[in-house]
């Protein structure tokens, strides 16, 4: 599926969601750093509280960081925007808010989509000499950047608003992740897809709501 398809999409399931801002009972702006897949990155969404339910699906800006370690991970943690395109993706949220009563916060469960179209760059070492004193080995640290791929990322879990005024709220979640790869780079195995396996995802963010006027 290319990004074009993608983004149209996106377009048609938020135009789908313009009739539920006039029955709805707020209006919901979400704006938060999350920890996903990839990654992390920035998102902000739109959307509406509709009884105990709220839908939000906006843009999400992805930051570029190069992950060493020696997990000898391909995909995980490695997202490499080479592109402003590649930096954007698509978010989508759906919060289904519980009923304990409380003043000061609101527990809830959540399903969150991202969708990201990027490379990765990966960091790894190679031997280049081995006949140096006592066997040891000298290595030569290289680069990899692969070609661009779909991530489809899924997760769920639960969270808690806690109220900082009457209109903000700081919003903390964390859930499980399953992510699945599409298009992979033809050097890795001939392509194809792939799973991405479970992982954690979380977010720290600040919701803003507009409470809707009644009409007398």
């Amino acid at each position: 599926m290319s990004t074009k398809t993608i983004n149209i999409l996106f377009l048609l399931f938020f135009f789908q969601l313009l009739p539920l801002f006039s029955f709805s009972q707020n209006t919901v702006l979400l704006t938060k750093y999350n920890s996903n897949y990839l990654g992390n990155n920035f998102s902000f969404c739109a959307g509406a509280k509709i009884n105990n339910y709220s839908f939000l699906i906006g843009p999400k800006f992805h930051i570029n960081t190069l992950k060493e370690d020696h997990s000898n991970n391909l995909f995980f943690k490695r997202g490499f925007a080479t592109s402003f395109s590649e930096h954007i993706g698509i978010e989508g949220n759906i919060f289904r808010y519980l009923n304990i009563k409380n003043a000061n916060f609101t527990p809830f469960l959540f399903y969150t989509f991202q969708y990201s179209k990027m490379g990765t760059k990966n960091e790894f070492y190679t031997p280049i000499h081995n006949f140096l004193p006592n066997g040891a080995v000298l290595y030569e640290r290289e680069t990899a950047l692969l070609s661009p791929s779909g991530y489809f990322e899924n997760t769920i879990g639960s969270g808690l608003t806690i109220k900082a005024s009457n209109s903000f709220q700081i919003l903390l979640k964390a859930g499980v992740n399953y992510t699945v790869i599409k298009d992979v780079d033809e050097r890795l195995s001939g392509g194809g897809n792939r799973f991405g396996g479970l992982t954690v995802f979380g977010s720290i963010g600040l919701i803003y709501t507009k409470i809707k006027q009644k009409q007398i």
